[in-house]
């Protein structure tokens, strides 16, 4: 018979879930914070858990990232619900990725019009009587080295987006990994050397296979060990954005990168 964690401040909502729940069979165990949360998932078997994201102790999605690691040894994470528990924004998402990549853009192509390119600047032939179509120059674009029609040139793709609206991109970001269950915590990404295996196992332990690994500073092991993996990459807290966390399926974070975050973003 499985078992379900009920965690919940309120009595009235344990009693009524648990009522619930009783009546189609499960097994209950109560909690009325995330404290006595953890001291039932350390003593019993539970098989799903259904939690209060509102708690005063610690809310229900950090409890979450804490038991949400599969495959290694992970400590336990309180997620700051200001950062991973914002409402996500769409609209903003999507204006700052679209700012991002047109900000990627290089804007240095550039093209010869009929007036930039040389040639001649008579009629090759007469107008009439040669039994050939009427031309003017061999400037003209249909010429082999004539003139480009509507030539691109030279600009400037760049967007500027305000601060404020950055930052609620990113807490949005991070906060639709939590919404998606796509976020892992490890307490350290320890690999004794740059290979390739070692992190593939790492990443079979949690089941990623399209993911991005959020260091806390540059770790040249690390990224050399993920630079042959397909669909992973690895970044420093300082060149995270938007584009990167919603370009992958699973955000990889270590406990001081979670750390880093929060103390750029509260």
């Amino acid at each position: 018979m499985a078992t379900v964690l009920i965690v919940d401040d309120e009595e009235d909502i344990r009693e009524l879930v648990g009522i619930y729940l009783k009546n189609e069979g499960y097994n209950i165990c109560k909690a009325v914070n995330g404290q006595e949360a953890l001291q039932c998932l350390s003593d019993m078997q539970i098989d799903l858990a259904v939690l209060d994201v509102m708690m005063a102790d610690m809310d229900g999605i950090a409890l979450c990232m804490e038991y949400n690691i599969a495959g290694e040894e992970i400590g336990k994470v309180k997620l700051s619900e200001e950062i991973f528990g914002h409402e996500v924004n769409e609209a903003v998402l999507h204006t700052v990725v679209t700012a991002y990549l047109a900000n990627q853009r290089q804007g240095t192509q550039s093209a010869l019009t009929r007036a930039e390119v040389s040639g001649g600047g008579i009629k090759p032939w007469r107008q009439k009587g040669t039994g050939r179509a009427r031309q003017g120059s061999t400037r003209s674009p249909q010429w082999t080295h004539g003139g480009t029609v509507f030539a691109p040139k030279p600009r400037d793709y760049r967007v500027s987006v305000n601060k404020k609206v950055k930052r609620v991109a990113m807490k949005s970001a991070l906060s639709s990994k939590v919404n998606d269950n796509a976020i892992v915590v490890f307490d350290a990404l320890d690999i004794a050397a740059p290979k390739t295996k070692e992190m593939v196992k790492v990443l079979a332990n949690i089941k990623a296979d399209n993911a991005l690994v959020v260091l806390p500073e540059k770790d040249e092991i690390v990224e050399r060990a993920t630079s042959n993996i397909p669909n992973v990459k690895t970044t420093p807290v300082a060149t995270l954005n938007v584009y990167k966390i919603l370009k992958y399926k699973t955000l990889i974070l270590t406990k001081d990168a979670v750390a880093k975050i929060e103390e750029v973003y509260v």
